[in-house]
Order: structure tokens, then C-alpha cells, then sequence
């Protein structure tokens, strides 16, 4: 009869099969001719299914080996402790009957399996590196960010300075820093991008206010805008209200 192979590689354990090899694997011996192949797929599912079916559904494969080897030690050792010894002594008597040996303990079949502990996996430690690169990189809007509203708040306190003797225009300036800053928090809270800006901003925008307070404080003082003391406070508590 001719080989007939399934497929040129052993479904067992994976090794190419060379036409001509013969009907089983020559590496673990597994059938790889088909019809060979097809009886011990049916004897194996056959022999399976009964250990499924009374009990072993949970078993694992070892245990199931383990199992098939202590019954197959027993029962070589029987074998090996019956001598042929003849039923009738000589002188007529009955021989005494050998005690066989007891039979290893077997075990059970049991549907509960007892899985071995699984102990927590640890994850592998990573070394921290830290990149200059990586930072700038990921993080250029946020610093350009900054980096304009330190160079604003700067130009802002520099013209409080230089302007001193204009008391609008040092007002002006700073109220209108103010301004912006405010406006651009509530506009960079709006993007999940710009959640370090705008937080920023409004520190800023807050900070700001004794600033704006003070310039408006001057121009009251100057021939500009001439108010009374209960105005300044009234106009000072709205102010401070509405920020």
C-alpha cells in the first residue's frame, strides 16, 4: 500500500516530513501516514472522551500520565509476583495460595483541580533616562508658551518703571497685559493641550491685579481723573468682584 501523507509537515511536533520517510515521524513517531493518522485520531478521541465522561474532564495532561503509569507499574508488578506454581502439591495437599500484593493507591478522579499558585509577575524595572531632547521636543508649545508671557509680564513691570511719569500710559499698559492675560486662560482652558498655559495665565492674570490697582492708584493721584475716596473703594470692590 502507498503512503499517503497529509501535509509535509508532522502535526505533532512540527517537523518537515521528506516523502519516502515511512508511516510515522522519525522524530517524536507520529503517524503521518493518513489512514494510520485517522485510526489513532479515533482511539485517541475514543480513550479521551471516557476519562471526560467519568470524571477526568478537569485532569490535566500530566496527571493523566502520571495516572496511566502507576496503573501500568501495578500491573506489571503483578505479573511479575504470580510464579508458576502448580495447583496440588506432591503429597497431595493443596498449595497454599500466595497472598498477592496490595495494589499502589490510585487516584481519584476529581473535578476539582487544584491549580498551582501564580505568583505575581513582576514588572520588569525600568531605568530612568531622562532626555533635554525628548522634553523640548514634547513639550514646545507649552515652553513657548511661557517663554512669551515671562517676556510680557517683563515689558509690563519694565514699563510700570519707565513710564512713571505718565500715569495713563503706565496704566494702559499694565491693564491691558491684564487683559490679555485673562482672555488667553479662558481661551487656552478651552484645549486639553493648553491646560498647563492657560492654568499659567490665570495665575498670572490674578497676579496682575495689585499691579493694575496700584497704576490706577496713580492715576487717580494725577491731574488726569480726579475722584473722591468712597469711589475709589466702591470702583476697587467691583473690580475685585468681577475678578
Amino acid at each position: 500500500m502507498t503512503q499517503q501523507t497529509v501535509s509535509p509537515i508532522c502535526d505533532c511536533c512540527g517537523l518537515p516530513i521528506i516523502p519516502g520517510s515511512g508511516e510515522d515521524c522519525p522524530q517524536c513517531n507520529y503517524p503521518i501516514n493518513r489512514i494510520k493518522e485517522e485510526h489513532f485520531l479515533e482511539s485517541s478521541l475514543r480513550d479521551l472522551q471516557r476519562v471526560a465522561i467519568n470524571g477526568g474532564a478537569n485532569v490535566t495532561v500530566s496527571g493523566l500520565i502520571g495516572r496511566y503509569r502507576t496503573r501500568l507499574n501495578y500491573l506489571r508488578s503483578l505479573h511479575a509476583a504470580m510464579p508458576a506454581m502448580p495447583l496440588f502439591a506432591a503429597g497431595g495437599k493443596q498449595s497454599e495460595k500466595v497472598p498477592a500484593p496490595k495494589p499502589p493507591p490510585v487516584p481519584v478522579w476529581s473535578a476539582v483541580v487544584v491549580t498551582p499558585e501564580e505568583k505575581p509577575q513582576q514588572p520588569a524595572r525600568r531605568g530612568f533616562s531622562f532626555s533635554w531632547r525628548s522634553f523640548v521636543v514634547d513639550q514646545a508649545i507649552t515652553i513657548i508658551g511661557l517663554l512669551g508671557a515671562f517676556l510680557i509680564l517683563m515689558g509690563a513691570l519694565n514699563s510700570v518703571v519707565t513710564t512713571g511719569s505718565n500715569p495713563l500710559l503706565s496704566f494702559l499698559i499694565v491693564f491691558g497685559v491684564h487683559a490679555f492675560f485673562g482672555i488667553a486662560g479662558v481661551v487656552a482652558y478651552r484645549f486639553t493641550n493648553f491646560k498647563l498655559i492657560a492654568r499659567l495665565y490665570s495665575g498670572i492674570y490674578v497676579l496682575l491685579v495689585p499691579l493694575v490697582g496700584f497704576t490706577s492708584y496713580n492715576l487717580m493721584l494725577g491731574t488726569h481723573i480726579t475722584l473722591s475716596l468712597p469711589t475709589l473703594i466702591a470702583i476697587a470692590a467691583a473690580y475685585a468682584a468681577i475678578v
